[in-house]
Formats: structure tokens, sequence, C-alpha cells
């Protein structure tokens, strides 16, 4: 595309590979459903940290959409969205236990580990920015804002939105 290497899968998974990462050394337990997932609306149907594609967009992330920029390496950005769900505590299914509410306890809980979950993920997109793991420090990338996600039947968690200029990866590949 008008010169640019553009790899959207390579480019979605350095994203999620440095946000991994940034959790891991946070001792943020990582669900095991992880990876780039197809798709502008992720399905959520189970634990899972992902990273999707939601457009390319035009101009620089963060800025007005342009037309034109020159030169046209400043033409396109990535437009991720980085999911991270976890299972919360629900009103249980059929049979028995159908129509029985959770424990004040056990939501409480499970929404402090949301809410940190998410102080985690908004830090690991900030240091993957600030390291230039994704993209040089002087390449525009932007992100935000950060979302709650739920809870939507037994899944709750939090997703944000991270743009960066394509065609500018650290190693030239995407």
């Amino acid at each position: 595309m008008g010169g640019l290497n553009i790899d959207i899968q390579a480019a979605g998974n350095a994203l999620l590979g440095a946000v991994t990462a940034s959790l891991i050394a946070a001792d943020v337990q990582i669900p095991k459903r992880t990876g780039f997932v197809p798709g502008g609306l992720v399905a959520y149907d189970g634990e899972m940290l992902v990273c999707n594609l939601v457009n390319i967009g035009m101009g620089q992330p963060g800025q007005d959409q342009a037309t034109s920029v020159q030169p046209v390496e400043l033409m396109f950005y990535y437009w991720f969205q980085i999911n991270f769900l976890r299972q919360v505590p629900g009103i249980a299914g059929d049979g028995m236990n159908g129509g029985l509410l959770p424990t004040n306890r056990a939501q409480e809980n499970s929404y402090a580990l949301l809410a940190n979950d998410a102080e985690n993920l908004l830090g690991a997109v900030v240091a993957a920015q600030a390291s230039g793991a994704i993209v040089p420090i002087n390449i525009p990338f932007h992100y935000g804002p950060l979302a709650m996600v739920g809870p939507e039947g037994t899944l709750g968690g939090s997703r944000i939105d991270v743009k960066f200029q394509a065609g500018h990866a650290m190693d030239g590949s995407f």
C-alpha cells in the first residue's frame, strides 16, 4: 500500500506481546486464551486477553482525520483494541441452583480484581509506548479511552483502544 510495509497481524501481535509482558512483570494472572483475533467486535465467550483490529485510519492517531499527508509514510495508522475479560459471579444457571444470586463478598472481590486489571492494563499500554517496543518514541502513538466491560453474563473486564502509525515498526516489519 503506497510503499508502506503494513502487516496487521504482526502489529497486533507485537502490541499484545508487549502488553502481556508488562502484565506478567506486574504479576497479573493472564487468561489461557490470548492472541490476535479477527474482526472489529470481539465475542465475549470466555476469559481472554486479546487484541483485535478496529480499523486502519488515515492521518495521525489522536488527530482529526486527514485526506492526505506527506510524506506517504504518515498516511495510515492502526487502531487496535485490547480486551481483558475474566469470569465474575453471576446469577446461577439452570437446575436446582437456578436464580441464585452471588454473595456481596464474591461480587466485591471480583470487582476489585477487575478494577486492578484495568489499572494494570492501562499501565501496560503506557509502558509499551514508553519503551519504544512497538514503534520508536518519536512516532505517533495514542491510547485510550480505557473502558470497563460488563459484567455481561458471567464475564467482566476492561478494554482499551491503542492507535499507532503504520509502517514504523522497530524492526521494519509493520
